[in-house]
């Protein structure tokens, strides 16, 4: 078995999410109207997938509860974190969505039984130090509604790590898509059908890209890796998505990079490699 693709799994899909950001802004809708038809987008293409797999019936199973709690988890980390970056500033809400794998540490130890390694503790202060390097600052207000939605957007995105191990065991990687993307388009529906009259044929174009793209296929990847992977070790290869993006702007959007982001960017980079070493030294593939 080659232990080395995993990682790579996630890294490619954190390359992928990186480069929403382009689409997101060509689309000139809000977040919320993005994750509305992106997922419904992705739910449309896993439906036929899942029908000619004859998959669609085993989801109802006593176990749905896992799938119900992915979806409630997912909706629950988009909503906060796009109301948080309205609430207060960019780089606090980032800083604070990233502490998502100081979560999925503790949770994994708690639900899944994964040790809390001395050397990931490393590689996630590592990368929270590099973050800080690329996002500036943060201004911590605990009284602030915006810091809270984007601490709860952490807790919830961790907690959906976990959700996605427990449902592995019950569920193929398609059925778990397929249901968090159809809970995520239910909830968001609302959204996405006040918008309809004023998207444009070109926007909606570029919101299919997100889904198709963004939505199916990075996800695709993502789950892949999480699949033989330990919760921790995806949540801090997911450090390489804000590089990843702040490369893609600077490409595609001409958008400056600074010595700061630079140096955070190789601290992350760092962070992952570590992660990456540790867990093929040690073989910490097929965890729970």
């Amino acid at each position: 078995m080659n232990q080395s693709k995993y990682p790579l799994y996630v890294i490619i899909a954190m390359l992928i999410f990186g480069s929403m950001g382009i689409f997101a802004r060509m689309s000139g809708q809000s977040g919320l109207v993005i994750a509305a038809t992106a997922s419904l987008v992705s739910a449309f293409f896993m439906f036929f997938i899942l029908l000619k797999k004859k998959e669609l019936k085993p989801l109802l199973t006593k176990k749905i509860w896992v799938l119900l709690l992915i979806g409630l988890f997912g909706a629950a980390n988009n909503s906060m974190y796009f109301y948080a970056f309205s609430m207060t500033k960019i780089s606090t809400a980032v800083f604070l969505h990233y502490l998502a794998p100081v979560f999925v540490i503790v949770l994994s130890w708690i639900i899944l039984k994964e040790k809390a390694e001395i050397k990931k503790i490393f590689a996630v202060i590592l990368a929270m130090a590099g973050l800080l390097f690329v996002t500036g600052m943060p201004s911590f207000d605990t009284s602030s509604i915006g810091s809270l939605l984007a601490v709860g957007s952490a807790v919830f995105y961790a907690a959906s790590l976990i959700a996605y191990k427990k449902a592995m065991k019950h569920f193929s990687l398609m059925q778990i898509i397929f249901a968090q993307m159809l809970f995520t388009a239910i909830v968001f529906m609302p959204f996405l059908l006040k918008a309809v009259p004023s998207i444009t044929g070109i926007e909606w174009l570029y919101l299919a890209v997100i889904g198709i793209v963004h939505q199916f296929i990075a996800v695709i990847f993502h789950l892949k890796g999480l699949e033989q992977l330990k919760a921790t070790t995806v949540a801090i290869l997911g450090y390489t998505e804000p590089v990843f993006a702040g490369i893609i702007a600077w490409i595609f959007l001409s958008e400056s990079i600074g010595i700061s982001a630079l140096v955070g960017g190789m601290l992350i980079l760092a962070s992952s490699y570590l992660t990456i070493a540790q867990g093929l030294k040690t073989k910490q593939i097929g965890g729970n």
